[in-house]
């Protein structure tokens, strides 16, 4: 009898990861503040910065998980994709990819877009870590099936740097040129401007469009950021992929880390380690990758990176 299940291969340090990221989010994270609250000691209190975001500048271990997510979404698509670099005719897989983004942007609206309470009045469209997965994922779909490596890895530096300049050098109605506070930087006034009331925590009152005080993440001038993570991801799972030894596979992941985070030093005498999610300068971006590609190379190291084959 012919075995009808279809097999494909996975990366176990990439499922090990996955699974490392969600544990963090979901039950370790949520877990520790609880025994903090409850036993309420000035040392433990003390240590749940590890779990909770930066306010604005600074950096924490939470702050990572987002672009963890972001980056093992590139890791998987030279697993994933490579076979379809050689069709010509790529228009049913586009179409499927059309499909997941489209899925993927509905649950970010879901989740936290406030679509299930079917109220227009409260309804937002760009606010959620899928949404920036699926943001990112386009951009660095399109690039790995129709571009070389080369190109790809020039178009990461490009959207950083068209980051930079643009945060760096425009200025509009005050916002921008240069400054990277929280009420003041240009993509806080992108956001503003062009989704409005449907800006995250947006109500209308007396005629006029009021922002939470405390919401200053950034979305769509932040989608270049988003776009590099997953490509980042990208370069990683060439490497995973790639027929080396293991060891060498493990020391380029981690090439890669180190020669982004020579630009993160580079960088930081000048920028503020700000948060992710828009206002930072092109090198959170960066040191995002760099402890990114360093976590993948320790799974990767524990686990062998071993490429299993999966039945479904």
């Amino acid at each position: 009898m012919k075995n009808t299940h279809s097999s494909s291969k996975r990366l176990e340090s990439l499922d090990a990861l996955r699974g490392f990221d969600l544990f963090f989010l979901v039950a370790l994270g949520p877990l520790m503040h609880s025994l903090a609250r409850t036993a309420n000691m000035e040392w433990l209190n003390e240590s749940m910065w590890v779990f909770s975001h930066a306010s604005w500048e600074g950096f924490s271990p939470w702050d990572l998980i987002m672009p963890l997510f972001l980056f093992m979404s590139g890791i998987s698509m030279p697993f994933s994709l490579s076979r379809y670099k050689s069709i010509s005719d790529k228009r049913p897989l586009l179409r499927r990819l059309a499909k997941r983004i489209l899925l993927l942007w509905i649950f970010g609206m879901m989740c936290q877009g406030n679509l299930l309470a079917l109220d227009p009045n409260t309804i937002y469209l760009y606010s959620n870590t899928l949404q920036a997965i699926a943001t990112g994922y386009l951009i660095t779909a399109l690039l790995f099936l129709f571009t070389s490596r080369r190109t790809q890895i020039i178009t990461a530096v490009v959207l950083l740097l068209v980051y930079w300049t643009a945060m760096q050098f425009i200025t509009v109605d005050g916002y921008g040129g240069g400054n990277y506070t929280p009420q003041g930087n240009l993509a806080e006034w992108i956001d503003n401007t062009v989704l409005g009331r449907f800006r995250d925590t947006a109500q209308v009152i007396d005629g006029k469009v009021v922002i939470a005080d405390w919401y200053h993440y950034t979305w769509i001038l932040s989608s270049l950021n988003f776009g590099v993570t997953v490509l980042t991801g990208l370069f990683a799972g060439y490497i995973a992929k790639d027929k080396i030894e293991e060891k060498k596979k493990l020391n380029s992941t981690s090439v890669q880390g180190s020669l982004w985070s020579l630009q993160v030093g580079c960088g930081i005498s000048k920028c503020r380690l700000s948060k992710l999610f828009g206002q930072a300068q092109w090198y959170w971006s960066v040191a995002a990758t760099v402890f990114c590609s360093w976590d993948f190379s320790i799974i990767g190291l524990i686990t062998k990176d071993t490429v299993r084959a999966s039945h479904g």
